[in-house]
């Protein structure tokens, strides 16, 4: 606010520099009140009056009309205009000048915030997760290099379009440099306003590529340096690929929430996750099962000894084709080698991509061959060692002869989970039909009550010991022979194990629920679990669903890698165990190359399948 020599005040804007101005320099009833270039105009020069409740600001055009807001409504957005003077509060305005402690503008109140602020973030390269789902990051559409190009939220993929370099200003203001474009994180013609898209563009240097991180309780909000009441936004809180970002005014939500993880090169990633995991699986040779159907294994075409002869899925037939040899280097990363041709598994052309093809190609030590075995949901991934975002994948998911395998991004479905079946030097070659313990039931309920009924019409009575002993299933809380087979069905999902392999094993260890040999039917012990011989009855239960639920642990003891999902009750579990026999045919130990399993008799599994073959 100035005053020239006769007394009339200008009023001018600080940030444009230009003055408040009647347009057109019309002194009438709803004249509207603008910003306009300084030209020394009587539109542009004002009567401060007092009054007794503020200040009236008169228009030297017309000493009768002054500012006045329209409809007397203060909201964001209420028009100023010049009115004939009514004394009215809509013409009463209070003047407070800018040293006065209790105001202050937007760009003093930014200021200050963000130079006691510029130590909440360090300098340094990040990946800008959303506490919505920390998989989810700011990302570069399509990794562009243009001014203009969008900023979303995608799926974290370890590329440099999504991270991103942080550096401060004089003042203790952000800068986000994108590092695979070198352009800066940039509000849209520098509007501060709900929706306003954010992008990225060469620096200027202006508010609009300048932000203040903020720390709160559960992450950092990042504060537009345009208006302070603005910040970054995740449209919706939705965390899916592609959705936009944007700026919004502040209010609870998690999508204004963020979280700053240290970026680290690709490689970094991936040596460190090779020498986490290069102890999970011993060198040696082995047949790689498809987790959706074990007896669907890795096969090179037609037993070539080509380079570039394809990899593809194909029913286990036991042939050299089909058997892989695993070696580490010293960081832990995996070299498989076909024992047929001596040739190793390659990327086509050393590209990551999805459905880049995976083919045999005679070994050259580069990341195109080398892999990472990491653990998953009851299986193992294979992750490619040109990127960690990509994993070995059966093709559509279709275990058929000849189904491709491809890399593909990480997608945690059974596509990409595989089993690793050791064979001893001198089994090479002896691998036959397999049937996994662990995966999806393919019988039902009402199916096993009725093979059981068909095969034992006198459930819950046990006349090789006269009476003694009937009446202990209800007792343990499976009076019918249905509640029986749910049970079954219910604790066997529960741990992922097929509910037809439980319940044929019990079968065959209980002669059908009749017992009569060391293990009586009140132990509740269906598994003979325990049970050595000599009269050893084994171990003993509280009831029907407790004895059930120890066999299906056992199981998975010995099929899987995986945690348990309910509390242990299995009194023979041992980690030494974990994984050793994933079929039902390596539960029988003579058959089982790791020379470990449920039983000595060679035949016992094929006990096990004659009832799963009922079942099913």
């Amino acid at each position: 606010m100035i005053h020239d020599a006769n007394g009339y005040v200008t009023f001018i804007n600080v940030n444009s520099g230009k003055a408040l101005d009647v347009t057109a320099a019309k002194a009438v009833n709803g004249a509207n009140i603008q910003q306009y270039t300084q030209n020394n105009t009587y539109a542009q020069k004002w009567i401060v009056k007092n009054n007794e409740t503020g200040y009236t600001i008169v228009s030297s055009i017309d000493g009768l009309m002054v500012l006045d807001l329209n409809a007397g409504k203060a909201v964001n957005g209420s028009n100023v205009q010049l009115y004939a003077a009514n004394g009215t509060l809509a013409q009463t305005w209070n003047i407070v000048a800018l040293n006065n402690s209790s105001y202050q503008t937007i760009r003093s109140r930014l200021n200050a915030l963000a130079t006691s602020n510029k130590n909440v973030c360090s300098d340094g390269i990040y990946v800008i997760q959303t506490i919505v789902n920390p998989n989810y990051v700011l990302d570069v559409t399509g990794g562009s290099l243009n001014n203009g190009a969008n900023v979303q939220i995608y799926r974290a993929n370890g590329t440099d379009a999504q991270s991103w370099k942080v550096s401060h200003d004089s003042q203790g203001y952000v800068i986000f440099t994108n590092m695979r474009s070198g352009k800066t994180l940039d509000v849209v013609s520098g509007v501060a306003k709900a929706g306003t898209n954010v992008q990225q563009y060469t620096s200027k240097s202006n508010y609009g590529q300048k932000w203040i991180v903020l720390k709160k309780t559960n992450g950092y909000m990042i504060i537009s340096a345009i208006d302070d009441h603005y910040v970054l936004d995740l449209v919706n809180a939705t965390a899916k690929n592609q959705n936009n970002i944007q700026l919004n005014t502040i209010y609870s939500s998690n999508g204004q929430i963020w979280n700053f993880e240290p970026f680290k090169p690709m490689r970094e990633r991936l040596d460190e996750t090779a020498i986490a995991n290069k102890n999970l699986i011993a060198d040696g040779t082995y047949v790689i099962q498809s987790k959706i159907n074990p007896n669907y294994v890795l096969d090179v075409t037609g037993g070539s000894l080509d380079n570039g002869a394809n990899v593809q899925l194909y029913r286990a037939n036991g042939t050299d084709a089909q058997s892989w040899k695993i070696t580490h280097d010293t960081l832990g990363y995996v070299t498989l080698i076909n024992v047929k041709s001596g040739k190793v598994l390659d990327v086509t052309a050393a590209k990551a991509g999805n459905g880049s093809n995976v083919q045999q190609y005679t070994s050259n030590n580069t990341y195109a061959q080398k892999w990472i075995i990491k653990n998953s949901a009851n299986g193992y991934i294979l992750v490619s060692g040109l990127n960690d975002q990509y994993v070995l994948d059966l093709n559509a998911a279709k275990a058929v002869n000849g189904s491709n395998i491809q890399i593909y991004t990480s997608n945690d479905t059974f596509a990409q989970r595989w089993l690793f079946q050791s064979i001893a030097a001198n089994n090479v070659g002896q691998v036959g039909e397999l049937h996994p313990i662990m995966g999806t039931t393919l019988t039902t309920v009402d199916k096993m009550a009725a093979v059981l009924k068909h095969n034992n019409a006198s459930y819950d009575r046990f006349p090789i010991y006269g009476t003694i002993y009937d009446g202990v299933f209800t007792t343990g809380g499976a009076p019918t022979i249905h509640s029986f087979c749910q049970i079954y069905f219910n604790e066997a999902a529960a741990e992922d194990v097929r509910a037809e392999v439980a319940f044929a094993q019990a079968m065959l260890e209980t002669n059908w629920l009749r017992f009569g040999g060391d293990v009586l039917s009140n132990q509740y012990n269906f598994a003979r679990l325990g049970a050595i011989g000599n009269g050893v009855h084994g171990n003993v239960f509280t009831d029907v669903v407790t004895g059930i639920r120890a066999q299906i642990q056992h199981l998975k003891c010995y099929a899987s890698p995986e945690p348990l999902n309910k509390a242990l009750v299995d009194q023979r579990w041992s980690n030494t165990l974990r994984a050793q026999a994933t079929t039902v045919e390596y539960l029988s130990i003579p058959n089982n190359p790791n020379g470990k399993g449920w039983a000595s008799d060679k035949n016992y599994a094929n006990g096990i399948v004659s009832i799963m073959n009922q079942l099913i």
